[in-house]
């Protein structure tokens, strides 16, 4: 009707038939935020249907972190609220080059980094101090992928704009390593600002 008013009700974030095409040739595999693994049906274990694309095209874009060869680790980074631990973990990370590529700013502040995931094995989530990598969760003893959305804020661009080879790399061996250094800094920083003893007293005597 002329004149009518128009409203178009979209999700903010990119749908996946606006950026299907581009994610893959960018080599990720683009899935339905929504759907990711496409229609659940309650049983045990539960039967997953695979959807057409016309149906999932208006829903929010995201990727697989294990839906192919290409894995990627979801790396999730909330910084602690003490400075002098905040600071070493920071130039711990750099160090290893994990602080470099696109970010996802959460509306919690979390950082989401995708980083390349050099394993033909899937990475089961691993976590210490705020620090998580995540490739595949194993609920109720069943594999599923870990999903990374493409909405929000993102810095050093998207994954629109980044292929996959040019993510950081992680390796397993790597987060085992890392993970494991990072739960020692809390007692290596509580070590170093504990005062040093007082010197001993001298007895009445002068002894």
């Amino acid at each position: 009707m002329k004149g009518a008013k128009v409203t178009e009700l979209r999700p903010s974030a990119p749908t996946l038939g606006a950026c299907r095409h581009r994610l893959e040739a960018n080599g990720y595999r683009p899935v339905s935020a929504l759907m990711p693994f496409g229609i659940t049906w309650p049983a045990f274990p539960p039967i997953l249907t695979p959807v057409p694309d016309w149906m999932v095209s208006e829903h929010p874009a995201a990727i697989l972190c294990a839906g192919s060869e290409r894995k990627v680790a979801a790396f999730a980074i909330t910084w602690p609220e003490d400075a002098t631990l905040a600071g070493r973990m920071r130039e711990m990370l750099a160090a290893q080059g994990l602080l470099s590529g696109p970010v996802r700013i959460g509306s919690d502040g979390v950082e989401l980094r995708p980083l390349r995931l050099s394993s033909h094995e899937a990475l089961l989530t691993q976590s210490a101090l705020g620090l998580s990598f995540d490739c595949t969760t194993k609920p109720a003893g069943h594999m599923f992928s870990h999903l990374i959305p493409l909405d929000g804020k993102w810095e050093g661009g998207s994954l629109l704009e980044v292929p996959y080879a040019a993510l950081a790399e992680v390796t397993p061996e790597q987060v085992k390593a890392l993970l494991s250094e990072v739960q020692r800094l809390p007692w290596r920083i509580a070590e170093e600002r504990r005062p040093p003893p007082a010197p001993a007293k001298k007895g009445w005597l002068g002894r």
